[in-house]
Order: structure tokens, then C-alpha cells, then sequence
């Protein structure tokens, strides 16, 4: 699942694809099932796909993530949630994840 957040600021996503041709991506909102469609550049590394763009989302909704090539065949699916906090400034409960005993 990719973590993205409710803002009008690009943000990058990285995934391993079936096949090496992303062209487009797919983003459908499960709850109002909207379907938006974006072109972004990818950028092709050793053995994933890296791109940024700047995603229509609502927070607390669940999305679909379908990339596709230029013929349309889906090469990679995955699950988007969006928030509105950045998960480096969520508090951890056991920072140690040690082990407390009581008696």
C-alpha cells in the first residue's frame, strides 16, 4: 500500500512493474469511484519505476493505483491511502521496542 498525502504538491511514488513500459497511471476512488488519469514522466532505475505528480486526493479515502503502458495492459496494481499527517511526525509508543514486565 502507498501512503500519500491530501496536498496540491507533487509527490513521488516508486514501484517494481511486470514490464519495464510504464506510461500512465490510473487512480480510482473507491468510495465515489472517479477515476483520474495522469501522464507523469517516469523515471527508470535499476529494477523499479520512480514518478512524481501532483494527485487529486481526499483524506481518509482508499484509491485504486492501476499503471499502464501505451497499449493500455495493466503492469502494475496496488492500493493508495491518503492522509493528512506525515508519517515522521506520528508519535511512537515504544521508541526502544523493548520489553516492559510488571510485577
Amino acid at each position: 500500500m502507498i501512503i500519500l498525502l491530501e496536498t496540491n504538491q507533487s509527490q513521488q511514488i516508486s514501484f517494481i512493474p511486470r514490464e519495464m513500459t510504464a506510461y500512465l497511471l490510473k487512480i480510482k476512488n473507491e468510495t465515489t469511484e472517479v477515476v483520474q488519469t495522469i501522464t507523469p514522466t517516469f523515471y527508470k532505475n535499476d529494477y523499479y519505476y520512480t514518478c512524481s505528480a501532483v494527485f487529486n486526493l481526499k483524506e481518509n479515502h482508499f484509491y485504486n493505483l492501476e499503471v499502464q503502458d501505451v497499449n493500455e495492459k495493466v503492469i502494475y496494481l496496488d492500493k493508495i491511502f491518503c492522509k493528512s499527517q506525515n508519517p515522521s511526525s506520528y508519535p511512537t509508543a515504544n521508541p526502544t521496542n523493548t520489553i516492559i514486565y510488571e510485577q
